[in-house]
């Protein structure tokens, strides 16, 4: 599941108990990395 493997890589942070995500502003550039050779496989 990609939202799991997200926030394994520690690329989302849960807050309020799980209840709610945001992205890590500390690895900004590497989701942009991830994002782009994702769409790229597409």
């Amino acid at each position: 599941m990609l939202i799991k493997e997200f926030i394994k890589e520690r690329y989302l942070l849960l807050h309020k108990g799980g209840r709610t995500i945001s992205l890590n502003p500390a690895l900004n550039r590497e989701i942009i990395d991830y994002i782009e050779r994702t769409l790229r496989k597409m």
